[in-house]
C-alpha cells in the first residue's frame, strides 16, 4: 500500500519570506558526523558520513552518505540558527562538548 502523502502548508507573512510547504512523509537521515568542507562558486559543500564498524576488521570507518550544497547565505543563516539552538541546550552538554 503507497504511503499517503500529507500536504502542510506554514504561512510566515510577518518577516516577508515565501510560504513553507511540507508534503509529508518527509525522509529523514541519520548521520554521524561530516567530513570535510569546501566552497566553489558560492556554495558551501559539506559531506555527511556515517560510521561503520566491519567485525571482520573491527575497524570503524566512514562512509560518506550524502552531500549537504547551500548556498553562502543560506549557510550563514543556517549556522547562526545551530548557534542559537546550541545555546538553548542544557549546561551539561556545553560542558561535555569543551571537554572533546
Amino acid at each position: 500500500m503507497a504511503e499517503e502523502k500529507k500536504k502542510i502548508e506554514i504561512k510566515e507573512k510577518e518577516n516577508n519570506n515565501p510560504d513553507i510547504i511540507l508534503i509529508e512523509p518527509i525522509e529523514s537521515l541519520f548521520i554521524d558526523g561530516f567530513q570535510g568542507v569546501s566552497m566553489n562558486n558560492g556554495i558551501v559543500r559539506i559531506n555527511l558520513h556515517e560510521d561503520k564498524y566491519d567485525p571482520t576488521t573491527e575497524k570503524v570507518s566512514r562512509h560518506i552518505v550524502k552531500r549537504l550544497c547551500i548556498p553562502i547565505a543560506s549557510f550563514i543563516s543556517f549556522v547562526d540558527t545551530l548557534d542559537e539552538i546550541k545555546k538553548s541546550l542544557p549546561i551539561e552538554i556545553h560542558s561535555k562538548n569543551k571537554e572533546n
